[in-house]
């Protein structure tokens, strides 16, 4: 049984925007890296050291292995988007 008061439960979850949504998840894809773009170290099982963030961490170094994970519609959104910032149109 939930020791929640009755007028609290029906509040939950809290229903939040999709632009919230995206700034939760960008801010939780920004806490993995530190100020050089490296992904953050941290201490694992038997105090070995994690280099990928406890595998949340994907580094993908070739296009084609990036178009090859995601659908073409995000493959095409992304590189728009990424031309339009090397352009300096965005």
């Amino acid at each position: 049984m939930s020791r929640l008061d009755a007028s609290v439960g029906d509040r939950l979850p809290i229903p939040c925007t999709l632009d919230e949504q995206a700034d939760s998840a960008a801010h939780k894809c920004l806490m993995l890296f530190g100020s050089n773009n490296n992904p953050h170290l941290s201490i694992g099982p038997r105090n070995q050291v994690m280099v990928d963030a406890g595998g949340k961490v994907h580094l993908i170094n070739d296009l084609v292995e990036y178009q090859a994970m995601v659908r073409q519609r995000c493959f095409f959104t992304h590189s728009v988007l990424l031309s339009d910032f090397i352009n300096g149109s965005t």
